[in-house]
């Protein structure tokens, strides 16, 4: 299982009876299976690229 890419998740398997860690792995394995059809990882999403501006304030002018 690959945890390399979370310093907090490490240090929580590290503190894990190996057995209960195995457990882990395998229940995630599990879980993600359908996202790694033929051994490659494949997640479906969706990317909204989106852009905006905000229009200039213009001062107003008081005459008294």
């Amino acid at each position: 299982m690959r945890s390399e890419i979370s310093e907090t998740l490490r240090e929580k398997l590290k503190r894990l009876p190996p057995e209960q860690a195995s457990r882990v792995a395998t229940e995630v394995r599990e879980a993600v299976g359908e996202f790694f059809p033929n051994g490659k990882m494949s997640f479906p999403a969706e990317v909204l690229i989106v852009t905006g501006s905000k229009p200039m304030m213009q001062e107003s002018s008081h005459e008294s």
